[in-house]
């Protein structure tokens, strides 16, 4: 089980930590137990259903803000990441990655970060055969355990058990308060209603990563970018030994040629089972229609995230990861939701 992905993971971060803090689990998060016997962890402001002997005068009366105490136990963050593994995550993204395989490096990057900083984690998501729960543990072992599985899932060309039904049992198969990371695209945004969030939001942190889609009238960069990439991988899968041509090797070659004449390059519907009309998609307002329309999805899941006390940041490569993890952590730790 001897994967380049943790390899990656460390360059990554071991580039990043050199401009930017990677401590993500600092300051203040639900999921940690406090309360009134424990050791002292900060100050807030009181808010109504605040216990009232926990206010500190002096400090309230020094800013002139009513301020309470919080206090916390010592306990290791729990971490439960529900990466999406319905059939749309088999997509490229505009960069021309496939989202799945980049929820993958972003699952695998929190958790490396957390894994350094004292934090158990799992993952749940959906398989052929039912849903998949590892179990809250820590080290490298499990961290490439986990992403072994989760790709192996993906791979498997089956269906899986549907994103909405992970989302309600991830609100019942653990009850202790935990951080919860969801990884999906813009249609498993649609399955974080108002409902679902406010069951998975209870006594629990929840952040979700939401890997951006291919615009469906925009494509003819993305089409460019995908097709430099899966040409960069054929060129890797046919290095063989002078004078061997393996099967699988035969095959990988017969099935690029198909690719290169007879793929067009415009985009793919894997619900529907064909390519869009390229006449009808190109036009420019029905460009700005769908533009107009992702823009108001996102704002709308957004806003029922905040009603949840959730962030949400939008990964659109690879290499915006790490920036954009950071960021969501950092906004969520000042509340900022949404």
């Amino acid at each position: 089980m001897n994967y380049d992905y943790l390899d990656r993971i460390r360059s990554a971060i071991s580039l990043y930590t050199r401009r930017r803090t990677s401590n993500i689990l600092e300051g203040s998060f639900r999921s940690v137990y406090r309360g009134r016997s424990m050791e002292f962890d900060d100050l807030k402001e009181y808010v109504p259903g605040d216990d009232v002997h926990d206010i500190d005068w002096k400090s309230s009366s020094r800013t002139g803000k009513v301020l309470i105490r919080r206090y916390m136990a010592e306990r290791r963050h729990n971490v439960l990441f529900l990466p999406d593994s319905s059939r749309g995550m088999l997509a490229h993204m505009p960069s021309g990655e496939v989202k799945w395989e980049v929820a993958l490096m972003a699952a695998g990057v929190i958790a490396y970060l957390m894994d350094g900083q004292g934090a158990d984690y799992a993952f749940l998501f959906g398989g052929a055969r039912g849903m998949q729960f590892s179990g809250f543990r820590t080290g490298n072992i499990h961290l490439e355990t986990l992403l072994h599985t989760y790709r192996n899932v993906m791979q498997d060309g089956q269906e899986h058990t549907p994103f909405a039904e992970v989302l309600d049992r991830a609100a019942e198969i653990d009850l202790r308060k935990k951080i919860i990371v969801v990884l999906t695209d813009r249609k498993g945004l649609t399955c974080l209603d108002d409902r679902r969030l406010k069951k998975l939001s209870v006594n629990n942190d929840l952040l979700v990563l939401c890997m951006e889609d291919v615009m469906l009238t925009g494509t003819a960069q993305t089409a460019r970018r995908v097709k430099a990439r899966q040409a960069e991988k054929e060129k890797k899968e046919r290095k063989l030994p002078a004078g061997r041509l393996t099967a699988a090797g035969a095959g990988n070659r017969i099935r690029a040629i198909f690719r290169r004449y007879l793929t067009p390059d415009r985009t793919y519907d894997l619900e529907a089972g064909h390519y869009e009309d390229l006449f009808v998609i190109s036009g420019r307002a029905l460009q700005e229609a769908e533009r107009r329309e992702r823009e108001e999805g996102l704002a709308a899941a957004r806003a029922r995230l905040r009603r949840s006390r959730g962030g949400l940041a939008v990964i659109e490569s690879e290499a915006d990861i790490l920036d954009r993890t950071l960021e969501l952590f950092e906004r969520y730790r000042h509340e900022y939701y949404g």
